[in-house]
């Protein structure tokens, strides 16, 4: 990152707007060094050592290019002739090159190689990155496809520098001329600060999708003037407007491994449904011992008697911490209404956090305001700020985005913004008019925001499909004759349905995303200022408007539910804490640990290395003895960061979590949250003071709001800053925690 910031320094200040790209730069190939050095493989002996099915045979005495079009791989011999193998040294190929992911189900380090394989072959250059700077400002530069920096210059240029002292991507961030940066004019900050309440009315027309009205000046545009990004959106509107949404592909793609699958003698937790299929780098839950996985420089010694500081839970929230706040500041600061949904929404009802079983996020913006996002970052990449982490973010978006129903269900995300390390994501969803009918069910969760006249007159849906009908008139109709008639009386059918469903919904502001979620716009508007991961976003003003869009998802219970999975909100603390560290300290404190039917309730059996307890089950423990519990497990926290033998707990069972890391990194935000809930919303189920809020919080919303605006860091420290802690915690050093007045957190 530093060698890439040093020279996008010398192209703005040369007055060139372009660098080069290769994503050998950007990502970690080293997985497929294991092929280098004559170890290689060919298309066939990869597909058949990695045990992927295949429907079909492969003879490997033919040229790769014979089954191209279904392996979707070549051979080094066969791809360095193509246009994107000029950029390639063949001593650096791994012999088998993807052009996209495996169909066929397989091992998950079968997936790896092909999606490691995929971005040094075939994976397209961004049209644009995005270097975040403070405040909503950023670089924006066109990269070009090139070889790496390893054999371009950049990186021999960095080092014979006569200052070179290192790699700094922070100091080199710093030497930036501001001159260069852009800012967008409609950024939220600049809108909050002259209302009154710091709220906002999104307007009616931001869930309408009328492209040629939205794009008019981009039509007109000579076709050779058109940017890169804008002649993709523009060809990317056309193919959706031509396309039957039924019969559009599934545009995403998630890890299809064989489930259920276990991997050195244990199962394992993840199916592949939270992660990229092109940015896949292995299971996070496999980490850190697994070396088929997106692992650190710094492995954990088996042999330490201790449980990990480095565990999954930890580096799953840091990672998502940090895509969700750069890409909501990112936005925000854009001028572009995009807030928390779904899971995304519920945790941050509790927390201001994502929760720490979360595997990916989810985001929802009005449709007019996802075209123009996709407009302006589809296929490029969105830098942090340096000063924050060395994240780096892939935007992607769907092909069909002028289709506002589900369909055929495959494509209900518009959008996916992927961790380029890792694979993890954030789904962005689009909210607008649309002619999906709402189901019975769907119309009673919206009870009280539809009027009753409306309600008694709507064409409530059956939940059959287009497509459904078309099948079944072929399958009841033996003659090809009868079954087209069968079939135009149902399109003619649909399209007087159609109209009629867009006519009820557009007069009475009933907008839906693709996978029948739907609200009024008196639920989604106006919207206020909040916090999510530390990022400015929005939330429904009305606690009415945010009760209900949880309620009509979750339930009732889901706002006070206080164990979810392996998981117990601790209101004292404002956070979620693993169960097993509960049991562990109800155990030490002679407490019934468990009160589940089933569970033992004899007190020596259940000192057992006890593990994978459900929250649900130590909730009895916990209630009436919160002091006690959170106590001994600060305590505990307390001997696990320190290197002396005689503070430690001698049993095996230390909790996997540090509550004093945790409580440090959310303390301030989380304080932040509970000020800000009760002064907005009085019914919120936890604003007690909690044991850590912070004095000089301010508690009039005005002067918190003005503080909201201003830039945070995520809650969660970067992921080689906490590895670097995890570093020095192993190798004896004492390590102090403290908190900071600007970040919450100072190591």
């Amino acid at each position: 990152m530093a060698v890439y910031l040093r020279h996008l320094q010398e192209q703005l200040n040369s007055g060139v707007n372009s660098m080069p790209f290769s994503w050998e730069d950007w990502v970690d190939l080293s997985y497929l060094n294991r092929f280098l050095n004559g170890q290689g493989r060919s298309c066939a002996s990869f597909l058949t050592d990695y045990q992927i099915s295949l429907k079909y045979e492969m003879d490997e005495s033919l040229p790769s290019t014979e089954y191209a079009n279904k392996s979707f791989c070549l051979d080094n011999v066969d791809y360095l002739k193509t246009p994107n193998g000029k950029y390639r040294d063949e001593k650096l190929l791994p012999g088998f090159n993807f052009m996209q992911r495996i169909n066929e189900k397989s091992s998950f380090i079968g997936k790896v190689f092909n999606a490691k394989s995929y971005l040094l072959s075939y994976a397209p250059t961004p049209s644009l990155i995005y270097f975040l700077n403070e405040n909503g400002t950023y670089y924006k530069i066109k990269p070009y496809q090139a070889t790496s920096m390893m054999q371009n210059g950049l990186f021999e240029s960095f080092t014979e520098k006569s200052m070179f002292a290192g790699f700094d991507p922070v100091k080199e961030f710093g030497n930036l001329e501001e001159k260069y940066l852009t800012h967008n004019e409609n950024d939220f900050a600049d809108q909050l600060l002259k209302t009154k309440n710091f709220e906002l009315k999104i307007p009616e027309g931001n869930f309408y999708l009328n492209t040629d009205e939205l794009f008019a000046d981009l039509y007109k545009k000579d076709p050779s003037l058109l940017e890169e990004n804008e002649k993709r959106f523009l060809d990317s509107v056309e193919y959706s407007k031509a396309a039957d949404a039924e019969d559009v592909k599934k545009y995403f793609n998630e890890v299809n491994i064989l489930w259920p699958a276990s991997y050195n003698a244990h199962k394992l937790k993840e199916n592949g449904g939270h992660y990229d299929a092109r940015f896949f780098s292995g299971f996070v839950s496999e980490m850190p011992f697994s070396e088929f996985t997106f692992h650190s420089p710094y492995y954990i010694p088996e042999e330490l008697d201790r449980r990990p500081l480095d565990n999954p839970t930890s580096r799953r929230t840091i990672i998502l911490s940090h895509l969700l706040h750069t890409l909501l500041t990112a936005t925000f600061h854009d001028g572009l209404y995009m807030f928390p949904a779904h899971g995304s929404l519920l945790s941050w009802y509790f927390t201001s956090m994502s929760f720490p079983y979360d595997g990916d996020g989810d985001v929802q913006m009005p449709v007019a305001d996802l075209a123009e996002f996709c407009l302006r970052y589809n296929n490029s990449l969105i830098v942090q700020n340096p000063k924050y982490g060395l994240g780096k973010y892939y935007i992607d978006c769907t092909s069909s985005l002028t289709h506002r129903g589900k369909e055929a269900g495959t494509n209900n995300i518009d959008a996916r913004v992927v961790d380029v390390d890792t694979g993890m994501f954030v789904d962005v969803t689009g909210l607008g008019v649309s002619a999906d009918r709402l189901t019975a069910s769907n119309m009673n969760k919206l009870n009280g925001w539809i009027p009753k006249h409306v309600r008694s007159k709507y064409p409530l849906s059956k939940a059959d499909s287009k497509r459904g009908r078309r099948q079944g008139a072929l399958a009841s109709n033996k003659h090809k004759n009868e079954a087209a008639k069968a079939i135009q009386k149902a399109e003619a059918n649909d399209k007087e349905m159609v109209n009629n469903v867009l006519k009820i919904h557009s007069e009475n502001k009933i907008y839906n995303c693709r996978n029948d979620h739907y609200y009024t716009y008196e639920q989604l508007s106006p919207v206020r200022l909040t916090l999510f991961e530390g990022a400015p976003t929005f939330v429904p003003a009305s606690k009415n408007s945010l009760t209900s869009i949880l309620e009509q998802e979750y339930s009732a219970l889901s706002l006070r539910r206080v164990a979810w999975e392996d998981w117990v909100y601790l209101k004292p603390l404002h956070m979620w804490v693993h169960a097993d560290d509960v049991y562990w300290a109800c155990v030490v404190n002679n407490l019934q640990p468990t009160t589940a039917a089933g569970k033992s309730k004899n007190k020596k059996k259940a000192k057992g290395n006890k593990k994978n307890v459900k929250g649900v089950n130590v909730v009895g423990c916990y209630t009436g003895n919160e002091a006690t519990i959170i106590s001994e497990m600060i305590k505990s926290s307390l001997y696990e960061i320190t290197s002396e033998e005689v503070l430690k707990h001698k049993d095996e069972r230390r909790p996997s979590m540090n509550i004093v890391e945790e409580l440090y990194h959310d303390n301030l935000l989380n304080s932040v949250h509970a000020k800000e809930m009760a002064i907005y919303h009085s019914g919120w189920e936890w604003k007690t003071p909690s044991i850590h809020d912070y004095h000089g919080v301010p508690t009039k919303w005005k002067d918190l709001a003005q503080w909201m605006l201003q830039d945070h860091a995520p809650p969660r420290m970067p992921l080689f800053d906490y590895l670097s802690y995890v570093e020095a915690a192993d190798q004896g050093k004492e390590v102090l925690i403290l908190p900071s007045n600007e970040t919450g957190i100072q190591w």
